[in-house]
């Protein structure tokens, strides 16, 4: 077996040797794998976040060599995952097909292959740093989940599913993926939150030009609380089986839990899947729902509107629940998944725009005085850029603060439920209509002198 897995990476070594890195590299910026910059194992694969050198395929526009036998080298912040070495020749197929799958693949929500190395005993991916982590690090844990608003939570789901129909139907040559290990702990998040699929080794690729996009695998693989029941019992794969999975990621994300948690084990050993579509059909989905997401956010909370609204909160369900129907057939396609996850984000946003910034509400007298406040301030005023001209006409919206009184009866003839409403600064708005009419004016000085010139 290891004459086999010499061979196959001598010859595949030299259309990936660009991304070859020296384990002697590697150790020294681990200090040989110093748990100092370990983040925890990643399904057994112990895994370290350090500052690496790696091939730029940013500014480099081939993977030719220079003269020195060299490649254009950066520096940046990584994640060094480390396979575990033994007789199992599997994890060395899971090991390539990883490479494979990531040096073929470029999308915003898939995780970037910065480099591998293969020396003696030692396998290792290099990847791109998540900065925030792994979901599955945050679920369950009400300190970590409490940064995770609905809005922010529909956008790493719409992320996720964008990668998944990217892997499934929009890859260069009819190419399809399926990644068979669809679940929050191979979630990253980058920076700002961006989602990004981690995991490809148990990925198979989906014959092209084919109209079957059935596969039927020698070796099941897969998490028993993530696995497609019909996969699992009768072993054919189809798209569908990870929309099977990415369902069972959504219950987690509704839930503020991982799948694996003991608490849906406590009732039946069928998991997260099974209560759900049990609690669907009988109405009391919502007693499973994050109590985080229940919580009316306080009026001086620095996290505002974290709660679904209603509309929002019955699309994402009944698209989770589609999700994790038992039979393939019955699933939708992840191009579907998209539409209705981005319908789910539309209706939370369109609430966002509706209320003010502070408030759980819309402005009206009854609840302005059910807060004891007679005035608002610039900041808490919706605003859309149609009405400006006439609200910087309106001599009551030079105040610094508005009277309820004002705020509602300016809404009410300028027809503001029909329009879309943003937080705008009326300073600002003016500001910009300053420059403007400064850059006229100084164009029109520029041409009566040059009309006027010799």
């Amino acid at each position: 077996m290891q004459f086999l897995f010499n061979f196959i990476f001598s010859f595949l070594g030299n259309i990936w040797k660009h991304l070859k890195i020296r384990l002697s590299d590697i150790q020294l910026a681990t200090q040989n794998f110093s748990k100092t910059y370990e983040i925890g194992p990643l399904e057994d694969y112990p895994s370290y976040r350090v500052e690496l050198d790696y091939f730029d395929k940013e500014n480099h526009s081939s993977v030719e060599e220079n003269i020195e036998g060299e490649y254009p080298q950066r520096r940046n912040s990584v994640i060094v995952r480390r396979y575990p070495f033994g007789e199992d020749s599997y994890k060395e197929k899971y090991f390539f097909r990883e490479i494979e799958v990531l040096t073929g693949v470029k999308h915003p929500n898939i995780v970037t292959l910065h480099g591998f190395c293969i020396e003696g005993l030692e396998m290792i991916l290099v990847t791109e740093n998540v900065a925030n982590g792994y979901l599955g690090d945050y679920l369950g844990k009400v300190n970590e989940m409490h940064i995770l608003t609905w809005e922010k939570r529909l956008k790493i789901c719409i992320d996720v599913a964008h990668a998944l129909n990217h892997l499934h139907y929009e890859m260069k040559d009819q190419k399809k993926i399926i990644n068979r290990d669809i679940r929050s702990p191979n979630i990253g998040l980058d920076e700002n939150l961006g989602a990004k699929i981690y995991n490809f080794r148990f990925s198979l690729f989906l014959p092209t030009n084919q109209k079957d996009t059935t596969l039927y695998p020698k070796k099941l693989a897969g998490y028993v609380d993530y696995i497609d029941p019909e996969y699992k019992k009768t072993q054919k794969l189809k798209r569908e089986s990870d929309v099977y999975g990415f369902g069972v990621f959504l219950f987690e994300i509704l839930c503020g839990r991982r799948a694996t948690d003991p608490i849906y084990k406590a009732e039946s050993d069928k998991g997260l899947a099974h209560m759900a579509r049990r609690n669907f059909s009988i109405g009391k989905l919502e007693d499973m729902i994050d109590p985080l997401l229940k919580e009316k956010t306080h009026e001086n909370s620095s996290v505002l509107n974290k709660g679904p609204n209603k509309d929002s909160l019955n699309a994402f369900i009944e698209i989770a629940h589609q999700c994790v129907e038992k039979t393939q057939n019955h699933r939708p396609t992840m191009k579907v998944v998209v539409k209705e996850l981005e319908k789910a984000l539309f209706h939370q946003q369109q609430r966002q725009m509706t209320t003010p910034v502070g408030t759980m509400e819309t402005v009206t007298m009854e609840g302005m005085r059910s807060k004891g406040r007679t005035k608002l301030t610039w900041d808490e005023l919706p605003m859309t850029e149609l009405i400006m001209d006439r609200l910087i006409l309106d001599e009551r919206m030079w105040d610094e603060n508005l009277t309820a009184h004002d705020v509602i009866d300016f809404f009410h003839h300028n027809d503001m439920p029909e329009l879309r409403r943003r937080n705008i600064k009326v300073r600002d708005f003016i500001q910009t209509y300053c420059l403007l009419y400064l850059n006229w004016f100084w164009c029109l000085c520029r041409y009566w002198l040059l009309s006027w010139g010799p």
